[in-house]
């Protein structure tokens, strides 16, 4: 209930460098507790009785003052860790964990199928198989263009990755691996997104957060254009200089180059 106040929760009230500690992910496990991913470690919130206490998952000597980049539960009710020293699956119930790859995850996403996608900080796409127990590398033409990939949102319907990028915005389709490019020269205010900063709304829309303000966008909207316009030919040069009707000692246009034919 609205108790028109703000609640305030530290990591630990009783030291004063708790109060700067950056809180970088956060999810509901659907069993009472709120994941909390931090720049030195992770907790679990108690939504009962409002504890937020360090977890007793032990993924490396350092967790307890390691990085936690991303966050995210899956269908099978394990929860994905993206830390500084890798990438894991944890076992809710055991707190037993699984190292998936020491490759640090920016963003961590589970499609229909079940596939869960990873986007590696510097290192691409990758699809995670439950059957095979194994990561696929996504390969495209040229690899995304190089793009950093920070940020996954899936468009089920239309079996579509949306994925926020350091260069702009990329829509992959993982049935052909074929993939589009959005720029600023298709209306983005940036292209420099940023992590952590993406939502997908009931509506459908989608929202990435970038260094200039939110994008926001409706996937089924998109339409690809398949007119292919004629070449049309403007203007002629020859050594940098343009040839005008009539000109020159070879008078090679005799009339506007939009009417002619062929030289």
């Amino acid at each position: 209930p609205l108790k028109n106040k703000f609640d305030h929760y530290f990591l630990s009230p009783d030291k004063a460098e708790s109060y700067f500690v950056e809180i970088s992910s956060i999810i509901d496990d659907g069993n009472g507790h709120l994941w909390v991913g931090t720049h030195s470690g992770l907790y679990l919130f108690n939504r009962t009785n409002k504890q937020l206490t360090p977890s007793n998952i032990k993924i490396s000597p350092a967790l307890e003052h390691e990085y936690i980049r991303t966050l995210q539960k899956d269908a099978h009710g394990n929860i994905w860790i993206g830390a500084a020293s890798g990438t894991y699956i944890c076992n809710e119930k055991s707190n037993k964990y699984t190292e998936i790859t020491n490759y640090v995850a920016n963003s961590i996403a589970e499609s229909r199928d079940g596939n869960i996608w990873i986007a590696f900080n510097n290192y691409g796409l990758e699809a995670y198989d439950y059957k095979t127990k194994q990561l696929q590398p996504i390969k495209t033409t040229n690899n995304f263009g190089g793009k950093n990939i920070v940020n996954i949102l899936i468009d089920n319907k239309n079996n579509t990755l949306w994925l926020s990028t350091d260069r702009g915005i990329v829509a992959y389709k993982p049935s052909d691996h074929s993939y589009r490019e959005f720029t600023r020269r298709d209306g983005l205010i940036n292209e420099n997104f940023n992590y952590n900063s993406f939502a997908k709304l009931s509506s459908g829309e989608m929202l990435f957060g970038g260094i200039r303000g939110i994008t926001v966008f409706q996937p089924d909207k998109f339409e690809v254009n398949k007119t292919i316009s004629p070449i049309v030919f403007t203007e002629l040069k020859l050594c940098d200089s343009t040839i005008k009707v009539g000109s020159g000692r070879h008078d090679v246009l005799h009339e506007n180059i939009l009417n002619t034919k062929e030289l």
